[in-house]
């Protein structure tokens, strides 16, 4: 591991968004949609999706979660709002069990 390579990562993000927004536009999106679940991972990329300036949707989507994921993902959610995202939770748990229940017979 080279400890004295040094990540740019303003840069880095800015290139993420503007392939985010070149990918969509040459493919005709025009909504991004992004779970987001209390990690790491879905609140870089749902920040990433919303800095693009393309209408961004984010879906907390719990799922017999955790309290402390739950309230992450909250906490995200939250934030993105405050930069125009359109957030929604939808719980899962009951149709997760309905499922469940179906595959298992």
């Amino acid at each position: 591991m080279n400890l004295n390579r040094i990540i740019d990562y303003k840069n880095l993000s800015e290139k993420i968004e503007k392939w985010i927004k070149e990918y969509a536009q040459s493919n005709g999106i025009e909504t991004l949609i992004i779970g987001v679940s209390g990690g790491i991972d879905s609140a870089v990329v749902s920040t990433l999706c919303a800095r693009t300036g393309i209408h961004t949707v984010a879906v907390g989507m719990p799922l017999n979660s955790k309290p402390e994921n739950t309230r992450l993902s909250n906490l995200q959610l939250d934030f993105l709002s405050n930069l125009n995202v359109q957030t929604v939770e939808v719980e899962l748990s009951d149709t997760f069990k309905s499922f469940e229940t179906h595959i298992s017979r």
